[in-house]
């Protein structure tokens, strides 16, 4: 943020305050404002680029990313205090226009271009670096459970111990997703990377069950009478644990970006 827009950003705080102690105090509520205007800084959230070479087999996950990114930052009133959003229509005119959205080359350079064509102050632009996805996956153990069991007697003798024995089979299935992705914001003035991380997100699916193969099934415990009758889950859909993935995402990048704001 420029020293200008510092500084008005910290006259906003200072009439804000006032406010809070005696309403519209020499006119705080109007400098209040004027402060805030002057320390509003035009910020452009351009699509990811798709690095990751899957050629669009999961679909516009750079879309939907960028479009996460834009919800989360309009959904907190305090960080839109000092930001105001330029809106995907005027971003996808311009891309159209400079002939990027077909190569998909949008690098720093770039990016200060669009933003002086928007007069945005800064560009938030990134890229999907890596999708592994891991397709779900069965394992399977043979298990014997043993238990000893009381034999009760008709005949009023003491009653017997006897041992019992219980095969059965345990099955793990699991699926799962990682995503790496970095962001930067770039200052359109002077072509500056402000800020810029990278991270990672990611899914995981496991759950078990059961089935009896053979024996006395008194040998085993209720937590495994309850695996064997249970169904064979099926885990969540690629597509499903993707966008889950881009979730996590989109929440790590608003919070890095947040404390650059401050």
């Amino acid at each position: 943020m420029g020293s200008d827009a510092a500084t008005q950003k910290k006259a906003a705080g200072h009439f804000k305050s006032a406010m809070h102690y005696v309403p519209d105090y020499k006119d705080s509520s109007l400098r209040y404002e004027e402060a805030r205007q002057k320390a509003v800084r035009l910020l452009a959230i351009l699509p990811f680029e798709d690095k990751s070479g899957s050629r669009s087999r999961y679909g516009a996950i750079t879309d939907i990313l960028a479009d996460q990114i834009v919800s989360h930052i309009m959904q907190d009133k305090a960080r839109m205090e000092f930001i105001e959003l330029i809106t995907r229509d005027q971003i996808d005119k311009v891309i159209q226009e400079q002939q990027l959205s077909s190569s998909g080359l949008i690098d720093e350079a770039s990016a200060a271009r669009i933003g002086v064509l928007l007069g945005a102050h800064e560009i938030l632009s990134g890229r999907i670096l890596q999708i592994d996805y891991s397709a779900p996956r069965t394992v399977t153990v043979d298990l014997l459970e043993k238990n000893n069991i009381t034999i009760e007697r008709e005949d009023g003798e003491e009653d017997d111990e006897l041992e019992v024995e219980c095969y059965y089979r345990k099955y793990t299935k699991r699926a799962s997703v990682q995503i790496l992705a970095s962001y930067s914001v770039v200052e359109v003035s002077t072509g500056k990377i402000n800020t810029q991380q990278s991270f990672t997100a990611s899914r995981t699916f496991e759950d078990e069950w059961g089935r009896f193969i053979s024996g006395d099934r008194r040998a085993l415990s209720p937590q495994q009478k309850a695996l064997i009758a249970k169904a064979e889950p099926w885990p969540p859909s690629e597509k499903d644990m993707i966008n889950t993935a881009l979730s996590e995402l989109s929440h790590s990048i608003v919070s890095h970006f947040s404390r650059y704001l401050q």
